[in-house]
């Protein structure tokens, strides 16, 4: 019979095996439990335009959506608020020019919003390319989290308004 205090050299891996096996199942069970948790969009109006069509999503954190060409929509809920004028001044935004960075009020002026405009790079789709993009981002805080809605599209080409009219209707249901 094998020593249970793990002296015994033939019963070590056996313990590794069973402990790894511990870890896969309770990573398992995490990744199944974030999935079934819901989305971004639980506890917002948020509602991407019936052009974008869903891409991506990692649990209740972030969803994607793109339509052609290149023009993507992102919506993320961070688990806590924000200070996005901290963020925002430590940010290296080197490769990126700053348009515009203003406090706007949404959702019928009862929601105090931060919205940015900038033009910066954006990946194309799974490659390692990049392009120059028109960027819009609004951050916005709802019951102690912060949720950041961004739209980009290719640089200088035209905006779809409906787009633009999502990302600033992150309002508490």
């Amino acid at each position: 019979m094998p020593d249970t205090n793990g002296d015994d050299k033939n019963f070590a891996p056996t313990v590794e095996v069973r402990a790894m096996k511990a870890r896969l199942a309770f990573i398992a069970g995490a990744l199944a439990f974030l999935a079934g948790c819901g989305s971004a969009t639980d506890a917002v109006t948020f509602q991407a335009p019936p052009s974008f069509h869903s891409r991506a999503s990692l649990g209740p954190f972030m969803q994607l959506w793109s339509a052609a060409p290149h023009n993507d929509i992102m919506l993320l809920s961070m688990p806590t608020q924000v200070d996005w004028n901290k963020t925002l001044s430590q940010a290296d935004l080197s490769d990126e020019r700053l348009q515009k960075k203003e406090r706007i009020k949404i959702c019928g002026g009862t929601q105090d919003a931060l919205l940015v405009i900038l033009q910066g790079e954006t990946k194309v789709d799974n490659d390692s390319s990049s392009q120059a993009s028109d960027i819009q981002f609004l951050a916005t805080d709802v019951r102690g989290k912060t949720y950041m809605a961004m739209y980009a599209r290719p640089l200088h080409s035209p905006a779809d308004p409906a787009a633009e009219s999502a990302i600033r209707n992150v309002c508490p249901k």
